[in-house]
């Protein structure tokens, strides 16, 4: 009766982790920007075998499965820095229709912006993998 008592807490453990692990889950985001570089090993490779090739735990980003073959607790933090270079020009009239008198807003001027380099961005990551049995490993990533 004490195994059958276990094994129902157990499910309803997995149950609840389960939920919780999916509820906390990120969506998917269409047309957004891709960070593929997840580590060195990454960027090194040129991302070859990289969902393949278990060397550290960013693996949980292409391959989760891979972290049952860590034996110990493998965390790592990353950092990148993307920049973005926005060049365009307009041909056409942007100011609006004309003002009270006429003079402003109906110039007519056109305008282009090469200025290099509008923005960059401070891209972290942090993977974490704990081995909790032989055959179980939990692991995150943010």
């Amino acid at each position: 009766m004490v195994f059958l008592q276990q094994s129902s807490l157990r499910r309803a453990c997995a149950v609840a982790f389960s939920i919780t692990a999916f509820s906390l889950s990120q969506q998917a985001f269409a047309g957004g920007t891709a960070n593929d570089n997840q580590s060195t090993m990454g960027i090194a490779t040129a991302g070859a075998g990289q969902a393949a090739e278990a060397s550290d735990a960013s693996v949980i980003f292409f391959n989760p499965a891979a972290l049952t073959r860590f034996k110990r607790i493998e965390v790592l933090n990353v950092a990148s820095i993307a920049t973005f270079d926005n060049d365009y020009t307009s041909t056409q009239n942007n100011d609006g229709p004309p003002t009270d008198d006429g003079r402003e807003g109906s110039a007519g001027e056109f305008f282009s912006r090469k200025d290099g380099t509008d923005s960059a961005l401070f891209i972290p990551g942090l993977f974490v993998a704990i081995p909790v049995s032989p055959k179980l490993v939990v692991g995150f990533s943010g």
